[in-house]
């Protein structure tokens, strides 16, 4: 077929298909099709809202989830941190005490020679 031909064919499909849906929901005769076309987008309807709430009630459990375990995280790295800043102090604190032992004991060492010395 060709490129002209697809386009008439396919014009003449959409406008046979949409007088045939037409003359259907027009027709006064035809109320048991309308009907059926009513209850089959009802349902489709129906059956649309009840996927919803089912993905929005897996997307909440689902972000419930996530949330619950961002918090666990963050608990463990938050204790992390806190254990890593009392050993920082600890050693902060050793290396101070280390540090003022030794210049007691060179202030100690000078007093006695400077006393020696000019005694």
């Amino acid at each position: 077929m060709t490129k002209d031909t697809k386009i008439i064919v396919g014009v003449l499909a959409g406008a046979a298909l949409g007088a045939t849906i037409a003359l259907a929901l027009s027709s006064n005769s035809n109320n048991e099709l309308k009907s059926k076309v009513e209850d089959w987008f009802s349902d489709l309807l129906d059956a649309s809202k009840d996927k919803y709430s089912d993905y929005k009630g897996k997307a909440v459990h689902v972000a419930e989830n996530v949330a619950d375990r961002a918090k666990d995280r963050y608990d463990d790295y938050k204790d992390q941190a806190r254990q890593s800043a009392e050993k920082l102090a600890d050693r902060v604190r050793d290396t101070y005490d280390d540090y003022k032992g030794e210049a007691f004991d060179a202030s100690e060492k000078a007093a006695k020679k400077a006393k020696n010395k000019y005694a």
